[in-house]
């Protein structure tokens, strides 16, 4: 029980970025966002959205850095 607790829905993925259904729904179809069907509705796993958002800011920083080397 404790695998669906690591569920996510649609609905969820989007207020956790705060954007719409649809730009998550449009990006989960581009297979930008991980995720799986059960019946007609969408899934995400909560810990590859937790490891998206950790690796995007670990690129943010590098590139934020090679900026200011750059800059500089």
């Amino acid at each position: 029980m404790e695998e669906l607790d690591d569920l996510m829905t649609l609905r969820q993925v989007a207020d956790y970025f705060k954007v719409s259904e649809i730009t998550i729904h449009r990006l989960t179809q581009k297979g930008a966002i991980p995720a799986f069907k059960i019946g007609r509705q969408w899934r995400y796993n909560r810990t590859h959205i937790m490891q998206m958002v950790q690796n995007r800011s670990k690129l943010a920083i590098k590139k934020t850095n090679s900026i200011n080397q750059v800059a500089f």
